[in-house]
């Protein structure tokens, strides 16, 4: 699996602060109390305290002013506040006292090594300049436009120079400091030329590769046909990851299937005492290979919602039950396909299954979106982790450019940091709503 060195940086700036974090908690409790001897329940506070901090989003630094900067951070300390006491409370073997000397010792520092601690990195970031890139991209015009299009909507700063050719480059190359240089295969007007470009800079990216390294995703307006075949060849690889994909599936699947009976009776019992409507609701999809399969969800929206035919959701759509918007908030409607992965049809990694009305249209109107059924549908995905709902063909492109990175940088490890993000969107109630 390729993960981009962006991708990286970001996990490691996470780590430094969760350990920035746990040592500057230490040494303020050496200094307040001279002594950091205590008992194995303060350590399962700590890591409780990091854990839940992390699915909150504490270590991500998103602030870009004051007021964002301030307001997040109470709203991060409530919510983890409350959640410890809940996990004190409801702890075996412990007494009031003990809350009440954790609480004192523990919890004031805590709340302050947020704010002056962690917190300054995040005040850095309301302040710091972001980086502006120079570039040199070395290709078709058209292709030249769209990749301008990708910068410009991932919000880069960037100052960028356009040659047809390589050879175009070499007769008006300027001396300008440079990040990268971008590349199309067609570009390369002779292999000499090509040659003396590698040699003079180790910052030639062919389109795919910057892609991979800055978006994290492959918009397939960028890709060729050759990249495409490259997918399909990649589709066939990993066959014991596979199978351990398919075991671990099955495991995961009949456990949280277990775990969820309760959670999926009181929905059940909500949806019906709403509108006294059928509980559950069948669709057909778009499986692996293109086969279609039948998956079912909780039904959220009210009885008949397309007797007309098939339709985008909407933000705020008036055809969702109140039930329903908290089902689809919290994903609990999603949860009845865990018989789906049980069966086969899908995995809990993938992307998501689509309509085949919607599959039939947008094969049509977007590059390479067949590509996407080489690898079994997921519950959820590298798509569903990285953008919002979509509800539209520009948002299918979108989460088609997710897909394909899905597709070809495929693991086990990859399937697992979806899944903690997945836990992460979940707690926090995202990326159920289409975009405005």
């Amino acid at each position: 699996m390729i993960l981009s060195s962006n991708w990286i940086r970001e996990r490691y700036k996470i780590l430094i602060a969760v350990l920035k974090e746990l040592v500057l908690f230490l040494i303020i409790y050496l200094i307040f109390y001279g002594y950091v001897n205590f008992g194995i329940f303060y350590y399962l506070f700590i890591i409780w305290w990091i854990f839940i901090s992390y699915i909150l989003g504490r270590y991500h630094a998103e602030s870009r002013n004051i007021s964002q900067f301030i307001s997040k951070n109470l709203y991060h300390l409530t919510l983890i506040i409350i959640l410890t006491t809940f996990f004190l409370f409801f702890k075996k073997n412990i007494n009031s006292e003990e809350i009440i000397t954790t609480y004192e010792k523990i919890l004031p520092l805590i709340i302050f090594l947020s704010f002056a601690i962690h917190s300054y990195s995040d005040y850095k970031n309301i302040f710091k300049k972001e980086k502006k890139y120079n570039l040199i991209f070395i290709g078709e015009s058209d292709l030249y436009n769209k990749f301008r299009e990708e910068i410009n909507r991932n919000f880069f700063k960037f100052k960028i120079k356009y040659f047809q050719s390589s050879d175009d480059y070499y007769k008006k190359q300027t001396s300008d400091s440079l990040d990268h240089i971008i590349i199309s295969q067609s570009s390369i007007t002779d292999k000499e030329i090509f040659n003396n470009l590698i040699k003079e800079s180790k910052k030639v990216l062919k389109i795919i590769d910057w892609c991979e390294e800055f978006l994290v995703r492959y918009p397939s307006s960028l890709l060729t046909d050759n990249d495409a075949f490259d997918f399909n060849l990649l589709s066939k690889k990993h066959k014991t990851q596979k199978r351990l994909k398919r075991i671990m599936d099955l495991l995961f699947s009949v456990i949280l299937l277990i775990l969820s009976t309760p959670i999926l009776i009181i929905s059940a019992f909500l949806i019906y005492l709403e509108d006294h409507g059928p509980i559950l609701y069948s669709q057909i999809r778009t499986g692996y290979r293109g086969k279609e399969i039948k998956i079912w969800k909780l039904r959220t929206m009210i009885k008949n919602a397309e007797s007309s035919g098939a339709k985008w959701a909407k933000r705020n759509d008036n055809r969702i039950t109140k039930v329903g918007h908290i089902l689809r908030k919290t994903r609990i409607d999603e949860l009845p396909q865990l018989l789906n992965i049980i069966k086969g049809d899908m995995s809990l990694i993938g992307p998501r299954p689509e309509r085949p009305e919607f599959d039939n249209l947008l094969s049509k109107e977007i590059p390479y979106y067949d590509l996407r059924s080489f690898i079994r549908p997921g519950l959820s995905g590298w798509a569903q982790v990285n953008y919002p709902y979509g509800a539209s063909k520009k948002d299918a492109e979108n989460k088609l450019s997710y897909d394909l990175y899905y597709l070809r940088n495929f693991s086990l490890f990859l399937d697992m940091i979806i899944f903690f993000k997945t836990i992460r969107l979940v707690l926090n109630a995202k990326g159920s709503q289409p975009i405005k």
